[in-house]
C-alpha cells in the first residue's frame, strides 16, 4: 500500500505559514505552528500504531490531531527546533489511517516517524540527515538522532 505524499506534506505547509508571518527562531516550537495546521480536533482518545520497526500502540494523551485526510498526527507542543541550523528538528508520528493495527508488543507498526528541520525539509527517522538534533521530549539525544535513524520506514511509505 503507497498513500500520497500529501499525508504530512501538511506539515510543511503549516510551517510555510508560521514563517509567512512569523521569524522562526531556535524557540520555535510545534505548538507555535498548530495555528496553521489544518486538522479537524485535537484527539486525546486515540491509540495509534507504534513506529515501523518497533512495535505495539501508543495512547495518544492530549497531543494527537485528527487529520481531514484521516491520519492523525502526535505532535508534542513543547518541541523545539533547539537551534536554527539545517540540521535541527523537531520529530513527529504519522499513523496514515488513525487506527490500531497492532495488537501487541511485536508486532511491527505502520506510522512514520517524520523530523521537520529548521531549512523546512521534511523527513522520516529512516532517513534523517546526518547529524540531525532535535529538542523534544521523544528523543531527548543532545548528540542526535542515532537511535531514530535505525528505525525503518513502513512499508506503505513513499517519498515518490
Amino acid at each position: 500500500m503507497q498513500l500520497p505524499r500529501r499525508r504530512w506534506e501538511l506539515l510543511g505547509q503549516a510551517y510555510q505559514l508560521y514563517k509567512a508571518n512569523n521569524v522562526p527562531t531556535a524557540n520555535t516550537t510545534f505548538a507555535d505552528m498548530t495555528p496553521y495546521l489544518n486538522y479537524v480536533k485535537i484527539d486525546s482518545t486515540i491509540l495509534y500504531d507504534a513506529i515501523a520497526g518497533t512495535g505495539g500502540t501508543v495512547g495518544c494523551g492530549n497531543e494527537c490531531y485528527r487529520l481531514h485526510n484521516g491520519a492523525v498526527l502526535l505532535g508534542w507542543s513543547a518541541n523545539s527546533f533547539g537551534g536554527t541550523a539545517s540540521t535541527n528538528a523537531i520529530v513527529l508520528v504519522l499513523d496514515p489511517d488513525a487506527s490500531r493495527s497492532t495488537s501487541n508488543s511485536t508486532t511491527p507498526g505502520k506510522s512514520v516517524g517524520l523530523i521537520l528541520y529548521f531549512n523546512e525539509a521534511i523527513t522520516s527517522y529512516a532517513t534523517s540527515k546526518s547529524g540531525a538534533i532535535t529538542n523534544n521530549r521523544f528523543n531527548n539525544n543532545p548528540a542526535g538522532l542515532s537511535a531514530v535513524g535505525t528505525l525503518q520506514d513502513p512499508d506503505w511509505l513513499s517519498w515518490n
